[in-house]
């Protein structure tokens, strides 16, 4: 995911395109930068060192990510929110909440999503039924 790879200058490009004219920018991919998980803290470093920036650089809003088995969901780091929804039916992975893991549940869930004009809310949601946690992200 380097800067001279072919991935890293297609999403690039990519942002670079849409960073005018799009209201909400959404990633998805597979690796957190910032893992609640203790035994992967940190969080995938090549992403953090060479992603991360471009993300901050063009205003990503949010980035949806898997891999590790729970919901974990950071604050805003530097304009931009980080959810992990891995919890949808394998082993689950022990959470440790820290400055930059706000939530960090150890459960097998789904998260449901509305995205809006001015605002992206989502609910994650236990295998039981019960609500682990709402909450919206807004633009005026």
């Amino acid at each position: 995911v380097g800067p001279n790879t072919e991935q890293y200058q297609w999403l690039k490009a990519k942002l670079e395109e849409l960073k005018d004219s799009s209201r909400w920018k959404i990633l998805f991919f597979h690796h957190p930068p910032f893992s609640c998980t203790p035994q992967r803290k940190p969080g995938y470093g090549p992403i953090r060192k060479h992603i991360v920036p471009l993300l901050e650089q063009y205003g990503v809003d949010l980035v949806l990510l898997g891999h590790d088995h729970l919901y974990g969901r950071t604050p805003k780091i530097n304009g931009t929110l980080y959810l992990t929804s891995g919890g949808g039916g394998s082993g689950l992975y022990t959470g440790q909440e820290d400055a930059q893991n706000e939530v960090c549940v150890e459960k097998h869930h789904y998260v449901k999503m509305s995205v809006h004009p001015d605002r992206i809310g989502w609910t994650a949601i236990d295998s039981t039924g019960k609500v682990i946690e709402e909450y919206e992200l807004t633009k005026p």
